[in-house]
C-alpha cells in the first residue's frame, strides 16, 4: 500500500529572498537495496513539484527582445511543471515571434498567398544569421515533440530554453555586441588598437 497526497507550501529564493508557493504531488516510497545474504532498503518521501506562484523564470530575455517573445517565454515557464508538453509548445510559439520580430515573412508572396511553416520561415533566417537558425531550429524540433503526448519531460523543455536563450543573446545580448565590434575594429585597424602608454 502506498501513501501519497498533495502538498502546498512556500519556498524562500537564496539570492533575491523572493517568496514563491508551490504545489505538487508527494509519496511515501521504498528503496530496495540487494544485498548478498538479505534484502533490505528504506522508505523516503518523494515530491513532484506541479505549480509555482509567481512562475520560475526558464531564462532571462535581454533588453530589447519584443513583448510578444517575452510573454511566450513567460507562459512557458507557467506551464512547465504542470504540463510540460504545452509549455514546448509556447517556447515553439516564442520562436514564431522571433523569427517575427526578425522581419522573416509568415507568408510567400505572388499571386497564391500561402503561410510559411516555422521550419521555412527558419530556413530563410539561415541566409543572414545561420547562428540563431540552428539555434531556434532546435528550439522547434523540441517545441515538436511536445505535441506528442507522454513524448517531453520538464529538463526537455529547460534544454530548449537554454538554446533559446542562446539564440536571443547572439541577436539582443550586449555582450555579443561588444565583441563584434571589437572584431570589427580589429579588421578596420588590421591589428589592435594601440593602447596609452606603449
Amino acid at each position: 500500500m502506498s501513501l501519497g497526497g498533495t502538498f502546498a507550501g512556500w519556498l524562500r529564493c537564496a539570492s533575491c529572498h523572493e517568496r514563491v508557493a508551490v504545489a505538487g504531488d508527494w509519496c511515501v516510497d521504498y528503496d530496495v537495496i540487494v544485498n548478498v545474504t538479505e534484502d533490505y532498503g528504506s522508505y523516503y518521501d518523494a515530491y513532484k513539484l506541479r505549480y509555482t506562484q509567481p512562475p520560475l523564470q526558464l531564462l532571462t530575455c535581454p533588453k530589447g527582445v519584443p513583448e510578444p517573445v517575452v510573454g511566450s517565454v513567460t507562459a512557458a515557464g507557467a506551464l512547465l511543471w504542470v504540463d510540460p508538453a504545452a509549455a514546448a509548445n509556447r517556447l515553439r510559439l516564442a520562436t514564431e515571434e522571433l523569427l517575427t520580430a526578425l522581419k522573416i515573412p509568415r507568408f510567400t508572396t505572388g499571386k497564391k498567398r500561402k503561410r510559411l511553416t516555422t521550419h521555412e520561415r527558419i530556413t530563410r533566417l539561415e541566409v543572414g544569421r545561420p547562428d540563431i537558425a540552428e539555434a531556434l531550429m532546435a528550439v522547434k524540433w523540441i517545441g515538436n515533440e511536445g505535441s506528442h503526448p507522454g513524448k517531453i519531460e520538464a529538463n526537455d523543455v529547460l534544454d530548449g530554453a537554454q538554446m533559446f536563450e542562446h539564440a536571443l543573446a547572439l541577436k539582443y545580448g550586449s555582450e555579443q555586441d561588444r565583441i563584434r565590434k571589437r572584431i570589427t575594429e580589429v579588421n578596420r585597424r588590421k591589428g589592435l588598437p594601440r593602447r596609452k602608454g606603449h
